[in-house]
């Protein structure tokens, strides 16, 4: 016999009461991890595309941004919960991917240059959020400033064709991202005038090796095994 619309409805009453109890047990696992660190970094992107990536073949016929979207202000919660003291300068362009990647769990210092993001920086925001299309002023900033590096790229492409209206942008941090299966080298190089960002793919011996120019590996980022 078809369900009545009561019956259905009841049904997915219980199956949101049963997904908010698996969350509140998810945040209570997070305050263990974060005990356990003993205060190491908190926001690990590497760690975060491993999921991605996983639920997505869990659940092939899902559209990936929808667990990606989930997951995404799970995650960043869990991030907030283990310190909610971390600052993040963001270009102006970039608002609108930042307030979609930290759901506005973290701070938020609006940057109207990348000089302004430098200063955030420099000043303790733990990290900055850049438009990809910015990657001549990205690269000059990164070929200056050794010590930061690219550590993630935001919304993360789960397939190829996982298209989404958010400028994809950079995250810019002073601790490079964890080793992960599939990854893609980001090489910033060039002069003043010249700067831009290049890819490659995986983690290649000697990767500066061709190049005339001054270059520097300016990051290694976790990527979907389809585009890596």
């Amino acid at each position: 016999m078809v369900e009545n619309l009561q019956d259905i409805r009841a049904s997915i009453d219980l199956i949101d009461d049963q997904l908010l109890d698996l969350i509140c047990r998810r945040m209570e696992l997070s305050a263990a991890v974060a005990s356990a660190k003993s205060g190491g970094v908190t926001y690990r992107p590497g760690r975060e595309a491993e999921v991605f990536l996983r639920l997505a073949e869990q659940a092939p016929d899902l559209p990936a941004g929808i667990a990606r979207n989930i997951w995404r202000q799970i995650m960043t919660a869990s991030s907030a919960q283990q310190d909610r003291s971390i600052g993040v300068a963001v270009l102006d362009s970039a608002l609108p991917t930042a307030s979609w990647h930290f759901g506005g769990q973290l701070s938020l210092i609006q940057c109207n240059a990348i000089s302004a993001c430098s200063a955030a920086m420099q000043e303790g925001a733990a990290y900055s959020l850049v438009p990809v299309s910015e990657d001549a002023a990205l690269a000059g900033w990164l070929m200056q400033d050794r010590d930061l590096h690219i550590i993630a790229v935001t919304p993360f492409e789960v397939m190829p064709d996982d298209s989404d209206s958010l400028p994809p942008c950079y995250v810019i941090g002073r601790t490079e991202a964890d080793l992960v299966t599939h990854e893609t080298t980001l090489i910033a190089c060039g002069d003043a005038d010249s700067a831009h960002i290049e890819a490659c793919p995986g983690r290649p011996v000697d990767v500066l090796a061709g190049y005339a120019m001054p270059a520097r590996i300016a990051g290694v980022i976790a990527t979907s095994p389809k585009t890596d």
